[in-house]
């Protein structure tokens, strides 16, 4: 294993606890969004992605944004669009602009194994139009899949719970997550 991709784990790890990369010896706050976290993705399974700037086929579509998992295979995400729905997609995020990588604190390396199975356990299933119901299981909107997979985990990825949607920005901002990279 090179050194390269052994540091990357270490932040990975260290994110994943919720500690503060500014308190590791030789870690910036602000190294982390220039660091390579892994050779040619971004994340690792479990791994949440959020883009505030989203496109889909050259449609730019903005806010409130796009989410997604790293599956169990950090080369693959676990997304949903309204063209087809909840796909694996090739792990692409980090070329991205207004990306943002989180973790889910407290959680285990176990839950963060279930919640990307979760959600690739969704894959084929159509896109949830009815924005203001969360909760159905046979139909996903982007950040509907990713907070599912983390309530799965016994984990509530939402900011704003006393709404019907869940929105990037609100798992961004929620209480049990982590940002560890922007571009």
């Amino acid at each position: 294993m090179d050194k390269k991709y052994e540091s990357d784990q270490r932040l990975i790890k260290l994110a994943r606890q919720g500690s503060s990369l500014g308190t590791v010896k030789g870690i910036k706050p602000d190294h982390i969004s220039s660091v390579s976290l892994l050779s040619n993705n971004l994340g690792t399974y479990g791994d949440i992605l959020i883009a505030f700037n989203a496109s889909f086929w050259g449609i730019d579509f903005g806010y409130p944004g796009h989410a997604g998992i790293v599956s169990n295979v950090s080369a693959l995400t676990v997304e949903s669009f309204p063209a087809d729905g909840v796909q694996k997609h090739t792990n692409d995020w980090r070329g991205r602009t207004n990306v943002y990588a989180l973790s889910v604190k407290g959680a285990s390396s176990s839950n963060y194994a279930n919640a990307a199975s979760y959600a690739e356990n969704q894959v084929g299933k159509s896109y949830n139009w009815w924005f203001i119901n969360p909760w159905r299981d046979d139909a996903f909107y982007c950040s509907q899949l990713v907070w599912k997979a983390w309530k799965s985990q016994g984990i509530d990825v939402d900011y704003v719970t006393i709404d019907p949607i869940v929105t990037p920005i609100e798992i961004a901002k929620s209480g049990n997550t982590v940002i560890y990279y922007r571009a």
